[in-house]
């Protein structure tokens, strides 16, 4: 959806779109109040008011209309309506504003009922003359208080960040954190005092979230704060966090599965004692690193393997001096009870069986050092899914791609 300025050769489409809309949703007022209203609207109210369009297929679908901060008119065509046309007019002023004002007849409760959602508070009522209907006089305020500070890693940061591994539904992917949460932008959520912390990447996408117990029925004021600052336009999170996450889904436009996350039934299982897994050395590196640019379009120039090496955490399978299949067994620093494991297998010996006997193996090493394994998979690989199932895990949590935008 575009939203742009109204133009003068659109004046005669908004007003009929004005008026039809007008006429269905103020059954209580006569229609010829809106049919006299139509000429003055064309030639007087919308030339003189700051005045936008929202544009879905080339075609006009709403419009808002500002005098200064008083919201004069937001109307959605009637078939479009319930699809956030409305809302999304709004947010679009609410950038621009700090402070909006706006009337609404008392008998228009299904406008009442989106203003009051939308962060409109009411402050009086009087009656209108031209259609002896009352009127309730609201007004929204752009939040001053919360602020989002950008700050390093710090020990504040890690505070939080354990503060919130402790509520936890099921562990993280270690993959995720050390990779998309790590690398992202983080910031102090703040009111008086720290409310808590969020993580959000280059892209605007909201990685990670935090607020502490006391501020908890804030998320859904800090996701909107969030979305209406433009410093987020999507989130990637987990189902394992339900009160960022339900506030995200509530606000979203669109939700997408990205990566399936599993825990263990933690318990030692049968395996094929003739696969020979060892422990890649520094001599290993070079060839460990083509192999996963071949395999996987890992183009690892960060010393992704070498810190693997330095930790004795990834392991390899060879057949003669070919790699068939690597396998990360990555221990936790931030969850001391976990181990996340991964296994890239070569495409040439694929449905062999090679990944679950070594997710097997891996699975009785882990458990073995008491600890628990865990692993995770994208949706589009169906086979490394099976793989892990056959392993004896489960789906405790799923990653979801989460759009606050109407998609375009």
């Amino acid at each position: 959806m575009e939203i742009r300025e109204l133009r003068n050769e659109d004046i005669d489409v908004v007003v009929e779109l004005w008026y039809n809309v007008s006429v269905q949703a103020h059954s209580f007022v006569p229609s010829d109040y809106w049919e006299k209203n139509k000429e003055a609207m064309a030639t007087q109210y919308l030339p003189g008011s700051e005045c936008y369009l929202a544009i879905k297929g080339e075609k006009i679908v709403g419009f808002v209309a500002m005098l200064e901060d008083y919201l004069a008119a937001i109307f959605v065509q009637t078939n479009m309506q319930g699809y956030g046309i409305g809302k999304n007019l709004l947010d679009f002023i609410k950038s621009k504003r700090e402070t909006i004002q706006l009337k609404v007849y008392k008998n228009n409760f299904n406008s009442i009922q989106f203003y009051k959602h939308q962060g409109f508070n009411l402050l009086s009522e009087s009656i209108e003359e031209s259609t002896n209907e009352v009127e309730l006089f609201m007004e929204w305020k752009k939040s001053k208080t919360m602020n989002f500070i950008k700050t390093d890693i710090t020990e504040t940061i890690n505070d939080l960040r354990s503060q919130l591994y402790k509520t936890l539904n099921a562990p993280i992917d270690a993959m995720w954190e050390q990779l998309y949460i790590a690398s992202s932008q983080h910031y102090l959520i703040k009111d008086k005092e720290t409310l808590g912390y969020c993580c959000i990447n280059d892209e605007g996408c909201l990685t990670q979230i935090f607020l502490t117990k006391n501020y908890l029925s804030l998320m859904d004021n800090v996701i909107k704060e969030l979305i209406l600052s433009g410093l987020i336009k999507t989130a990637s999170l987990s189902s394992n966090e339900p009160v960022a996450f339900n506030a995200c889904m509530f606000h979203s436009k669109s939700v997408k599965t990205n990566t399936f996350c599993f825990q263990h039934l933690n318990n030692e299982v049968e395996v094929d004692e003739n696969l020979n897994i060892k422990l890649v050395s520094t001599d290993d590196i070079p060839l460990v690193k083509l192999f996963l640019k071949e395999q996987v379009g890992m183009d690892d120039t960060f010393g992704y393997t070498e810190n693997l090496v330095t930790r004795k955490e990834i392991f390899m399978l060879k057949e003669a001096e070919t790699i068939v299949a690597t396998s990360e067994c990555r221990l936790s620093d931030s969850q001391p009870e976990i181990a996340d494991l991964g296994i890239i297998v070569d495409r040439n010996y694929q449905g062999r069986g090679l990944a679950t006997q070594i997710m097997k193996m891996q699975v009785n090493r882990v458990l073995k050092s008491d600890r628990k394994p865990i692993c995770s998979t994208t949706l589009d690989n169906i086979a490394s899914r099976k793989a892990i199932e056959k392993s004896g895990f489960y789906c405790s949590n799923i990653i979801f791609d989460i759009n606050f935008k109407d998609d375009i």
